[in-house]
Formats: C-alpha cells, sequence, structure tokens
C-alpha cells in the first residue's frame, strides 16, 4: 500500500471534521436563524449569545495563531485581490435562503404546519411539495 497523498488525508480529515461539527451543532442546536429568531420573537437570547462566544473564539485563535506565526492570514483566500465579491454575496444569499426554506423539512414533519399556521405558507409549500 502506497503513501497516501497530502491533499487526499486533509479532504478526509475536513470530512470528518465537518461532520463531527455538524453534528454536534444539530445536536445542541446551534443555528444561526434559530438564534436571532429566539432573540427577537421570544427574548430568549441564551442561542445568540453561544453563536456571538462562538465568532469571538474564533476570532480570537485566528488572530492569536497569526500573532504566533503558525498561520498566515494574509495567504487566505478570502484577502487576494481578484475575489469574487459578487459570486460569494449572491451564494451566500442562495445559500440562507435554501437553509431557511429546509428548516421546516429537516427538523420534523409538523414544522410545516408550524410554519403555516404562523403566516409562512411559502415555506410550508415549499417543504410539503419537495421531493424528500
Amino acid at each position: 500500500m502506497g503513501e497516501m497523498p497530502i491533499s487526499t488525508l486533509v479532504a478526509g480529515l475536513a470530512f470528518l471534521g465537518g461532520t463531527a461539527l455538524g453534528m454536534t451543532a444539530r445536536s445542541v442546536q446551534f443555528c444561526t436563524l434559530g438564534a436571532i429568531a429566539d432573540a427577537f420573537m421570544t427574548a430568549n437570547h441564551t442561542r445568540l449569545r453561544a453563536w456571538a462566544l462562538a465568532v469571538a473564539v474564533a476570532i480570537l485563535l485566528t488572530q492569536g495563531l497569526h500573532m504566533s506565526g503558525l498561520i498566515d492570514i494574509y495567504q487566505s483566500i478570502y484577502l487576494v485581490p481578484d475575489f469574487g465579491w459578487l459570486g460569494a454575496i449572491l451564494g451566500g444569499l442562495c445559500f440562507g435562503f435554501g437553509m431557511a426554506l429546509s428548516a421546516p423539512a429537516a427538523s420534523a414533519p409538523w414544522c410545516a404546519l408550524v410554519a403555516a399556521t404562523s403566516g409562512r405558507w411559502w415555506i410550508s409549500w415549499c417543504s410539503v411539495s419537495s421531493p424528500t
């Protein structure tokens, strides 16, 4: 058995790490849209504070690693001069809209009914009409 290429190793580790983080986020209901909805609709800021803490930790760790010389953030793909802002903005909007549409279908079958009764009939229709 030959040596595994570094790109395959990185992709495999990224997949495993992403799967673990995704499963954890789902089990603790770490959801940006849910956090914002909780804050505005029920005045419960617990999930929004958790989200803000996660952002703060990410910023502090990134800056700490950069200042220690372990990483160079200037080599990031987000800081290159030809970064495609239009594609990033449109992609982010499409992703966010898709996540908002799929949330009722993904969490529980009765969420589509809840969405319909709360005035968000279009989410309910998309949940019911989707093939999944």
